[in-house]
């Protein structure tokens, strides 16, 4: 099931989201594509942007999780996605990974990139969080082939072995999601 929820956070919060994403000296890195190599399919470069990785991670830098840990608004996407779920789940029993994603148009774009799953983990979920309006859709595949818009403050929440996958912005200057991908008991 993928359920769109807008407002997801309290205004205050957006906002603190807002400007730290969006300021001229965050620290993006460059990645030549949107997804891991080993799934084919036409991709273009991305910036990204970890946040939090489980210390459990072999790649886990104290450092990035700093910055979850010093803007806690990263966590409450998720839990405030699940609290206005039209499912019942219990609050995250932990995070697998929170990570920023920005795109720009890019020349000969695909109309999507390579479509990917998050994780496999049964009791995994995925949320995508679009920090403002922009083109630049989400598409879901399966059962419940679908597009999403970006629009700011918006959250989708899906499981997170149901494939999707990104797309360029044309008419925007960038698109900027935060992706978060953590474990729940549901009720």
């Amino acid at each position: 099931m993928i359920e769109v929820i807008d407002d997801v956070l309290p205004q205050d919060q957006y906002q603190v989201l807002n400007r730290l994403l969006t300021a001229h000296d965050f620290m993006w890195r460059w990645a030549p594509g949107t997804v891991d190599d080993k799934i084919q399919g036409a991709d273009t470069p991305q910036f990204v942007r970890p946040i939090y990785l489980n210390a459990d991670s072999p790649d886990v830098n104290v450092e990035e999780n700093l910055l979850a840990k010093k803007y806690p608004e990263f966590f409450n996407i998720a839990i405030n996605a699940l609290d206005k779920s039209e499912r019942l789940f219990n609050i995250p029993s932990s995070f697998v990974r929170i990570k920023a994603n920005l795109l720009t148009p890019w020349p000969d774009a695909p109309r999507f990139h390579p479509p990917h799953v998050d994780t496999d983990a049964e009791n995994g979920m995925s949320c995508i969080y679009y920090l403002h309006d922009s083109d630049g859709d989400t598409f879901f595949f399966g059962e419940d082939n679908r597009s999403v818009t970006p629009k700011a403050n918006r959250a989708v929440l899906f499981d997170a072995y149901h494939k999707h996958c990104s797309s360029n912005p044309i008419n925007n200057d960038r698109r900027i999601i935060v992706n978060s991908v953590f474990l729940v008991e549901k009720e």
